[in-house]
Parts: structure tokens; sequence; C-alpha cells
């Protein structure tokens, strides 16, 4: 059944029941969800000593807070100031929050750092491994990915109630599953839980050490080079003949280049190989950039569902958080679609909210970058999208103390009296901000709706 069936039988669901709603719901989400790629949210942590509390450091984000299911993944970073993590890490959920410990209850330290991968749970993507009788083998546990050419993220996570698991690790292929191991032949404890992160783009086999007799290794890779804001995320990969490296692993970012190094400074092994994955740091609330603070707020696109609010009035909402509302079920369905296609994962506003209620710019990203590419999904209704040159755009006053967003000819945006703050500053950070993301295209799903209490979606992109 083609999306314009779908449309048909949710225009004749409309005048029946609550029922057939539910249902068109669930087929026409999974329409989409063959062109969905679910975002990630990555950050770096300091730790502080008003985060710090022995041997644990607390991380404070929107995208773990409240969130015992998500996985994280985490690299400790030799940042500035430069401080050494040489002892083994993990995570742990408690109160609300996801904390980093030191799994040998050393102090942790004020300005070691971490970055941070957080991921929704995925069977066979993004999950937790936990260590049974049946899957150890002396300092083994094994996992239960079969395919061979995975590059996988792994972190130990204490759960509920341990253990602890006093020793570096890394990932291996035995031929038939991937295990991992205790890298110092330390028999692995029972019980013992790994997040594991199975990365694909952005992600590289590091082969050999390119700094040799040092315990530095130099990453030379097109996707790393020269990129000293990206967040590097690294596991060691044993390959199919070592060596062990029984030393806990950071990233450093030093002339030009992101390096590997032994956090304890011995000399690292001449053929050791990491699995390396790179992405941007997510811009969320409280982040600062160039043109200001941006006010963006995390979602989960998976969980995006259509409530029906009153009388033609369909919600787009990630449990109690509301994204905008269309008068059709199909209209609403085509924004969930839309979301889904580019991965989009952060809702963000400049002048929110104005005198009437109105959010003067909304704006999306996908881990705090512009969605790109063209939606296209057959039978589906055609992107309502108007080209201009970033390179044109700027901010003018209208007259009577309003300002507006041009570019190429076109009326991007109004900011007029009734803005939360002032029109001039608004406009002018709008344009910033397009100007920033490179925002090519202004989108829409339902321009012309103007029906009082509804919020088209509007979004730009590349």
């Amino acid at each position: 059944m083609t999306i314009s069936q779908f449309k048909l039988e949710a225009t004749a669901a409309n005048k029946s029941n609550a029922t057939w709603l539910k249902m068109l719901s669930l087929l026409l989400i999974t329409l989409c969800i063959s062109a969905t790629s679910f975002a990630d949210t990555a950050f770096q942590h300091t730790a502080k000593t008003s985060n710090i509390s022995s041997h644990i450091t607390t991380i404070d984000n929107p995208a773990t807070n409240g969130k015992p299911n998500v996985i994280v993944t985490v690299t400790a970073i030799y940042g500035s100031p430069g401080v050494y993590v040489p002892e083994p890490i993990g995570v742990w959920y408690s109160a609300g929050k996801w904390k980093i410990f030191h799994q040998t209850f050393k102090p942790m330290k004020p300005n070691m750092k971490f970055n941070v991968l957080v991921s929704n749970p995925r069977t066979n993507t993004d999950f937790v491994h936990t260590a049974t009788s049946g899957s150890i083998s002396g300092h083994i546990t094994r996992t239960s990915l079969t395919s061979s050419n995975l590059k996988l993220l792994v972190t130990p996570n204490w759960g509920t109630s341990g253990p602890y698991n006093k020793h570096s690790i890394g990932v291996w292929y035995n031929g038939t599953v991937w295990t991992i191991f205790n890298q110092d032949f330390s028999p692995m404890p029972a019980n013992a839980k790994f997040n594991i992160k199975v990365v694909s783009n952005n992600a590289f086999i590091q082969h050999g050490v390119s700094n040799p007799g040092n315990h530095i290794s130099y990453i030379n890779n097109p996707l790393t080079d020269g990129k000293p804001n990206d967040l590097i995320f690294v596991t060691q990969n044993w390959g199919t003949s070592g060596p062990y490296n029984a030393h806990e692993v950071g990233v450093w970012y030093s002339a030009g280049k992101w390096t590997i190094f032994n956090q304890d400074r011995v000399k690292m092994p001449s053929r050791v190989i990491f699995n390396v994955y790179t992405t941007k740091p997510t811009t969320s609330g409280g982040s600062s950039t160039n043109c200001g603070t941006e006010d963006c707020v995390n979602f989960n696109p998976s969980n995006l569902k259509i409530l029906k609010k009153g009388t033609n009035l369909y919600t787009v909402a990630d449990g109690s958080h509301y994204l905008q509302s269309h008068p059709t079920y199909a209209e609403a369905h085509q924004a969930i679609c839309i979301i889904q296609f580019y991965g989009i994962n952060q809702k963000c506003y400049v002048g929110r909210p104005s005198s009437n209620g109105n959010n003067l710019m909304t704006y999306y990203l996908k881990n705090g970058q512009a969605p790109s590419g063209t939606y296209t999904i057959a039978d589906a209704d055609p992107e309502d999208a108007l080209y201009f040159n970033p390179a044109t755009v700027k901010a003018e006053p209208t007259g009577g103390g309003a300002w507006r967003v041009v570019g190429s000819g076109h009326i991007i945006l109004h900011f007029g009296t009734n803005s939360s703050g002032n029109p001039e500053t608004l406009a002018k950070k709008a344009a910033c901000l397009i100007k920033k993301h490179g925002f090519k295209y202004n989108c829409y799903v339902g321009r012309n709706n103007s029906t009082p209490n509804r919020k088209p979606l509007l979004y730009f992109r590349k």
C-alpha cells in the first residue's frame, strides 16, 4: 500500500474512530522507518569539584538526565589543562543521572575530561552485554555479535549491583563472535556489564603505532586530521594476532592530528589496533557559538507519535514534548516522515515565546548539524522547499521597530514588535545562525495552515 492510499484511509479514519488512527499511525511510521537515521548525542564532560564525589564524577546533561536506559559510551581526552586518567573507568546510573567512575576507587581529579556518546537502545547496535557463566571463558566474554566486519566501542557499565572490573579491556573477533576481554588476562567477573555501540559512518580501524618508541600514536586519517573540535572515541581491537595493551588509553589533539595514547605513559606496542569513531559535538541548550547561545531541546525521533488533541488538531510529540500541530492526520504524518528521514533530533528557537505565543524562528538540527539531502519517499507529497543563497542572507529593518531576514530576494523570517526580545537583535542572530549552519532551503509542512493554535513544521536544511 502506498502513502497516498494511506492518506485516503486516514481521511476515512477521521470520520470513524480512534482505533483506525492508531492502526494507521503504526503503519505510516513503518513506511518511513526504512529511511530513518536515528541520531545520537555527543558532548564533552569535565570533572569539577562541584560534580566529583571521591572516585565518581556526575554527568549533568539533558541527553542523559532521567534516562537510565540510554547507552553511554565514554573515552577520556587529554584536554587543556591536561590531566591523565590512568585508572580503568566505567559508567553508572544513579539518582537520575549517569556517572563516570574509577573502577579502582582512586579519586577522580578536577579537569579530567571525557568524550561522551549517548544513543538509544537498539538490538545488535546499541545494547548492554552481560557476562554470564555461559559466555565467560577465562578473561573473555562472548557477545551475540557474529559479523566479522563490525567496529565496536565498549564501555563498562556497573548496572545496579556491579561487579567492578578493575582492568583495561579490548575487543576481539574469535572467528565466530565478537568478544570483550581483560587485557591483563585477569578472569572476567560474572555479571560484568558492558555498553556496546556498533559504529559505521565516520568509523575506521587505526593500525599500528605511527610514533615508535613512544606512548603516543598519531592518527593519520582525513576523517580526523585538522578537526580539533570533533569528539573522538576509541576501543582497542586485538585483531588477528594482538598485541595486548594492558593500559588505559585516551585521545589528544596535537599538531593538527588526533592521537591515541597510554594514560600511564608506558610505551605503546608497535602493532596495536584501535576502533576509532569521530563525530561532531551536539549543540544543546547552554552551548555557546559565535552567534550566541543556541536555544535547543533534544528529542528522540524514534519516539514520535501523533496525538489527537481536538477537532482537526493532530500534534506530533515525543512524550510530553510537543513539536508542532497540524489540521490533518496525513500532514502530521508527513512531518514525522521528514524528521526521521533527515535524522533530526533537536528543535531550536530564536525569540521564544513572542507575546502572541508564536515562536518567531524554529530550526531543526541533527547532532548539532544542519539536515542535508533531499527528502524523497515514494508516493509521498513533494517537499515544500524554497532555495536561497546563504551568502545573501542579511537582517534589515522594515519600519516601526520591526526587522526581517531576507536572502536571494525572499523574505525568510519576520521579527515584529511582539518579539520576546529586541527585533533587531533577534533578526541578526537568526541571520547569523542561517549562515553558521549553512542553511540553503527553508522548508514547510502545512505552510498555508493559519488556523489558531496550530504550529506547522518549519525547518531549514542544506
